[in-house]
């Protein structure tokens, strides 16, 4: 026959019961911290994801803008030369 043991009394004040809401504290804020990190990682990856968008953006508009200054100049130095043409022209047709 086994001997039963003694069965003790609650005691919420004991060194049992106040680590063990130590520890459930302590879980608790674990997985807080855990939520919290998960969810800045996800927010950092959608703003990380949106830059890599809008540095291509930028790049297209930079590129669009130095081509048309390289082809602004290519029709000022055109017009530039028809108009020193028109001008040797009618400086010969006009003597």
């Amino acid at each position: 026959m086994k001997r039963r043991q003694p069965q003790e009394d609650f005691n919420p004040n004991s060194l049992n019961a106040t680590l063990a809401r130590i520890i459930a504290a302590q879980e608790a804020h674990g997985n807080e911290m855990r939520q919290c990190f998960s969810e800045t990682r996800e927010e950092l990856r959608v703003i990380k994801e949106q830059a890599f968008k809008t540095n291509g953006r930028v790049n297209l508009l930079e590129l669009w803008r130095e081509t048309s200054k390289a082809k602004l100049a290519g029709l000022s130095m055109g017009l530039g030369a028809v108009g020193g043409v028109a001008t040797w022209l009618a400086g010969i047709l006009l003597k």
